[in-house]
C-alpha cells in the first residue's frame, strides 16, 4: 500500500483494473488488526478500514427468500471484530471471491497446457514426459508438438521442447515463468489444467487437490487458482512411499466454484461435481486479532461501488473514508454559508470522482459526527 500513488491501477472484484484516484499520507498510531480468513490468508488493516461483508442473516435471507430482507453491508474492521461470531459459535462475516483477473493475452513460447503437463510429469533435464494417459498425449499433439515413444515404459519425448525449456531457464529449474502467471484467463486456465492433469486429483465429492514436492509449483498453482476466482488452501505434509519418508510434500486443496473445471483429462474432469454451496464462493472471516500498530494508508479507486482487491489472496475490500474526509475538510475550508437548497460541494471540490454524490450541509453535520480515519 505504501507504494501506491494516484494514477496507479489496482484490480476490481470484477477482474478488471481500476485507477487509483487519491491516496492519503501514511497515518500512524492507529489500532491495527490482522483479519484472518478461512483459507488462512491475512489482511492487515486498521480499525476504521471498510469491508463489504455478508453476515449470517444476509446469507440466510438470500438463500431462502424470494425477496431478501437482509443484504451485504459495509462494516469497519472494528465492527467485524465486535460481531465476529453468530450465535457465539459460527463465523458471521464472509466476503465473496473475485472474478478471474483479466490480464492481456501473452505471446508464449511454449503452449501453456504443454508447459503445465511437463512441469508436472516431465524430465527436469529435457523434453522427456512420462504418462499412462493417451488422452494427455493427444492434447500435447493437438498443441502442435510431435511425440515419440522411448524404450522405458510410459516414457515419451516431446520433440523441440528441450530447446524451448532452455530458453525459458526451466531445465533443472522447474517453475512457472512470470509471463505465464500474468497471461490471459484462457492461458492461465490451460496452464492450470496441465498441472492438475498430471499432479492433481479429485475425489467423489468433487474436492480437488494438487500435490508436488516443489514449493514453487505449489505456490504457482495456488496463485493461478486465486487469480481464476477460486479459494485454495496451501498446506504441507510428509510424503511416504512404501513406508519410506520422502520429505515434505506441498498440497493445494480447493472445491471448485460452480462451472469451474480445473481438469482437461476426461477421467478427472468427470469427477468434478457442480457444487452450489456458498462456502466455495466466499471466504469466511475466522478471527480479527490486534497487532502492534504500524503505518497505514488509504486509497480511493475509480469504481462506483468503491471496491478493490487487496493482498496476495485478492480479497475484496472497500474504499476508506478518504472521500468523506476530503469533502468535509474542503467544505469547511470553503467557508460557504449554510443553505438547505445548496445542492452539493462535491462537484466543485472533486469533479473527477464518479462516486461523488450530493452532500448537503445537513449531511455534513452527520458526517462530522462519524469517526474518521
Amino acid at each position: 500500500m505504501g507504494d501506491i500513488n494516484p494514477g496507479d491501477e489496482v484490480f476490481h472484484p470484477s477482474g478488471k483494473s481500476v485507477k487509483v484516484l487519491a491516496v492519503t499520507e501514511p497515518m500512524y498510531d492507529h489500532i491495527v488488526y490482522d483479519v484472518i480468513f478461512s483459507d488462512n490468508s491475512i489482511i492487515r488493516a486498521d480499525a476504521g478500514h471498510l469491508w463489504l461483508t455478508w453476515d449470517k442473516a444476509a446469507r440466510k435471507s438470500y438463500s431462502r427468500a424470494k425477496n431478501p430482507t437482509h443484504h451485504p453491508s459495509v462494516k469497519t474492521t472494528q465492527e467485524i471484530k465486535d460481531t465476529l461470531k453468530a450465535n457465539n459459535k459460527e463465523n458471521n462475516h464472509s466476503i465473496p471471491n473475485c472474478s478471474p483477473i483479466e490480464f492481456p493475452e501473452k505471446s508464449l513460447l511454449i503452449d501453456p497446457y504443454v508447459l503445465g503437463s511437463w512441469l508436472g510429469d516431465g524430465d527436469s533435464n529435457g523434453g522427456g514426459y512420462t504418462t499412462d494417459d493417451w488422452e494427455s498425449i493427444e492434447f500435447i499433439t493437438e498443441a502442435g508438438y510431435v511425440i515419440r515413444p522411448r524404450k522405458a515404459a510410459q516414457s515419451f519425448g516431446i520433440l523441440g521442447l528441450s530447446s524451448q525449456l532452455r530458453k525459458l531457464g526451466l531445465l533443472f529449474n522447474k517453475h512457472v515463468p512470470e509471463d505465464y502467471l500474468f497471461s490471459s484467463v484462457e492461458q492461465r486456465l490451460a496452464l492450470l489444467r496441465g498441472l492438475m492433469d498430471t499432479d492433481g486429483t479429485a475425489d467423489k465429492s468433487g474436492n480437488c487437490e494438487f500435490y508436488n514436492k516443489n514449493p514453487k509449483l505449489a505456490e504457482a498453482v495456488r496463485y493461478l487458482l486465486v487469480s481464476l476466482g477460486q479459494k485454495p488452501v496451501l498446506s504441507t505434509k510428509r510424503a511416504t512411499l512404501y513406508g519410506k519418508d520422502c520429505g515434505i510434500c506441498y498440497r493445494v486443496s480447493f472445491t471448485p466454484t460452480p462451472g469451474f473445471q480445473p481438469f482437461k483429462l476426461t477421467r478427472k474432469a468427470e469427477r468434478v461435481v457442480v457444487n452450489k454451496y456458498t462456502f466455495t464462493t466466499q471466504r469466511y472471516i475466522t478471527d480479527v486479532v490486534e497487532v502492534v500498530s504500524e503505518p497505514v494508508k488509504c486509497i480511493q479507486v475509480d469504481s462506483e461501488d468503491g471496491l478493490f482487491l487487496a493482498g496476495e489472496a485478492l480479497i475484496l475490500t472497500h474504499n476508506s473514508h478518504l472521500l468523506r474526509t476530503q469533502i468535509i475538510v474542503a467544505a469547511l475550508s470553503c467557508n460557504l454559508p449554510y443553505d438547505p437548497n445548496f445542492p452539493t460541494v462535491v462537484a466543485l471540490i472533486m469533479p473527477t470522482l464518479k462516486q461523488a454524490k450530493a452532500v448537503h450541509w445537513k449531511s455534513l453535520v452527520s458526517l462530522l459526527k462519524m469517526p474518521l480515519l
